[in-house]
């Protein structure tokens, strides 16, 4: 299971125990019709923060059932990664008897995918004798790969074999030679810095465990630029596990823009 790994502290899933707006709007879309349920849900879409990604699921677990695939495709859409929402999305895409729900997973888990075997899942799917469960998975291969890949199974899995084949060896090469460069001492803002964190933004999601267990070493490191880059990996990825992390950096003064952005990202109020 993706992140199964985090040490207690990150693994929080963040909830605070308070009441909240978002908690307000998915208590009404609880007790609601599918159709008002739909409007709280494009309400708590819009905001996008980790207050309304926990909202949407859940909707997504307990709302309404006509109005569960509308807040599985908004939780993708908030794209907020979190263990609870992955492996909810995971369960659904692969386990719904729902098709409209499955085929929502599908599409949404292209948004949110954590690991080499959501990819695997999508392609799968695109096999299904399910239309509908077809052109869920069609839309989460786009989403997740960023391309507007043909509609064929054939040329989908030639493009997967490629991306695989070396997106591991990218994403462990960017992470040891961003470790590296900060033992040297070279600037964040340096060229080489730059490559290696584009490399890994568009790998890290192959395996999000072993990014968090970067991130948390890096969050540790006497480095300023791997803190920095820490936070950074975690506003690019919107990891909404480190939401305790990061509200617990957010009291001091004067904090570092790459702290901002992450909170930002997730839309946390400290």
């Amino acid at each position: 299971m993706v992140l199964a790994v985090l040490s207690a502290s990150t693994y929080a899933n963040g909830d605070t125990g308070a009441e909240t707006d978002a908690d307000a709007l998915a208590e009404r879309a609880l007790r609601t019709e599918p159709s008002e349920a739909l409007i709280h849900v494009r309400t708590l879409e819009r905001r996008a923060s980790i207050d309304a990604s926990h909202a949407l699921l859940r909707i997504a677990r307990h709302g309404p059932r006509a109005a569960r695939p509308g807040a599985l495709l908004a939780l993708g859409r908030v794209g907020i990664r979190t263990r609870k929402s992955v492996g909810y999305l995971r369960d659904r895409a692969k386990n719904s008897l729902d098709a409209a729900e499955r085929a929502a997973a599908l599409e949404a888990l292209g948004f949110m995918a954590s690991m080499e075997e959501d990819a695997e899942t999508l392609i799968a799917a695109l096999d299904s004798d399910v239309g509908c469960l077809r052109t869920g998975a069609y839309r989460g291969i786009r989403h997740l790969s960023g391309q507007r890949l043909p509609a064929s199974p054939r040329r989908i899995e030639a493009w997967w074999r490629s991306f695989r084949n070396r997106g591991r060896r990218q994403l462990e090469a960017s992470l040891d030679s961003i470790q590296q460069l900060a033992d040297e001492g070279l600037s964040a803002d340096d060229p080489a810095w730059g490559r290696q964190r584009a490399r890994l933004r568009q790998y890290g999601w192959i395996d999000l465990t072993l990014v968090s267990e970067r991130i948390e070493s890096w969050l540790r490191s006497p480095h300023a630029s791997l803190e920095a880059e820490a936070l950074g990996t975690i506003s690019a990825l919107r990891l909404g596990d480190f939401e305790r992390v990061l509200r617990g950096r957010a009291g001091g003064r004067n904090p570092p823009a790459s702290l901002v952005q992450a909170l930002e990202t997730l839309g946390i109020v400290p």
